[in-house]
């Protein structure tokens, strides 16, 4: 449980001066799940700030814990009476698989399902002489896509299942009709992922954060630079976003708020689908100074690239939502009807 496994958190020392005498043997289980704690601690202390911007009190404002995909639980089952549906959105939401598959059945299955989905699409663009854009996209095409494609099924936050039945009802409502598919490339990669021979991607190195079954990336995003998902936005509309958001004084960043253009400038019509082809050896577990263990190594440097993506919606303007069933665990009757599947946006940045 959530509360144990806190309290038996203080094994790393809590006194200052004392934390370089503790030394903690475990296992990769228990650490994935301290990871996970870690997590739903950072969130609640997110959800006690926006209440209080919000000048609310718990009695008005549906505080939320991350539940945890596998066998852990929030508390205690006498805590946790019910079970309720709640309704999700992805409107206006960056969506990332930063966790995927180590298995290499699973992997070429991706690469190759990635391959077919992308050399059957025309009106290519080349985009700042390297990354290639794709427009007017079907949804058809990305709804098989993602019905052939494998995330880690740790990674409950991205259910391909009902993201697409998300998207399926925002079609029905004229939304999300024409989407943008981009694949970046890094620049200068000895790993290549090759589409045809005009279209050759360098790929990116995401490093693992763990020895796991899993490939769970470093501060759990895919996206290497959030300018990524501006990589179909005009420059008008760029620029316009940046002045808005630099009205917030904290603000100091070269480009606009990933959340104000999703919101504000990317068209309910146009999502974007952005495609990152990665390194396998990126995926060996490595050691603190960051090279690979060699008893633990998975991938050579032959195997197959790894495929992962993210997704970009626009905000709705709609109200529409997926139904979804979760255990609640909250000291009161109720549970917020959305969940929040932001990650922090201030956090993304490059292994490389």
């Amino acid at each position: 449980m959530y509360d144990t496994l806190m309290q038996m958190g203080r094994w790393f020392g809590y006194r200052p001066g004392y934390v370089d005498l503790c030394r903690l043997f475990t296992s990769s289980e228990l650490n994935e799940w301290f990871r996970h704690i870690t997590m739903a601690s950072e969130d609640l202390r997110e959800e006690f700030d926006a209440m209080w911007n919000a000048k609310a009190t718990p009695e008005k404002y549906a505080l939320k814990v991350r539940t945890h995909p596998g066998q852990l639980q929030i508390t205690a089952i006498t805590k946790m009476r019910n079970v309720d549906r709640i309704q999700v959105s992805w409107s206006g939401r960056l969506v990332e698989t930063y966790q995927l598959p180590t298995d290499k059945g699973i992997i070429r299955k991706n690469l190759i399902a990635t391959q077919n989905f992308l050399s059957k699409f025309g009106n290519l663009v080349v985009k700042d002489s390297k990354d290639y854009l794709w427009s007017n996209v079907l949804p058809a095409d990305i709804l098989k896509f993602f019905s052939e494609f494998t995330v880690a099924p740790q990674l409950a936050k991205v259910d391909l299942t009902l993201i697409s039945n998300f998207i399926r009802k925002l079609n029905q409502a004229g939304e999300l009709g024409s989407w943008r598919v981009a694949l970046m490339n890094k620049a200068n990669a000895t790993k290549k992922f090759t589409l045809s021979r005009q279209i050759v991607s360098g790929c990116f190195t995401r490093n693992t954060a763990g020895d796991t079954n899993t490939y769970i990336i470093k501060k759990n995003h895919i996206v290497g630079n959030p300018t990524d998902e501006f990589i179909d936005l005009d420059n008008a509309d760029f620029n316009e976003a940046l002045q808005i958001s630099r009205q917030d004084k904290d603000w100091k960043k070269t480009y606009p708020k990933p959340k104000l253009v999703r919101e504000s400038y990317r068209n309910v019509n146009n999502p974007l689908l952005i495609i990152y082809p990665l390194d396998p050896l990126g995926a060996n577990p490595k050691d603190k100074n960051g090279n690979p263990i060699q008893e633990k190594v998975i991938f050579q440097a032959e195997d197959d690239v790894i495929i992962g993506f993210a997704i970009v919606f626009p905000k709705s303007d709609t109200e529409l939502t997926v139904e979804f069933a979760i255990n609640t665990a909250l000291a009161n009757e109720f549970y917020q009807s959305e969940i929040d599947f932001d990650n922090n946006d201030d956090n993304l940045e490059d292994d490389e």
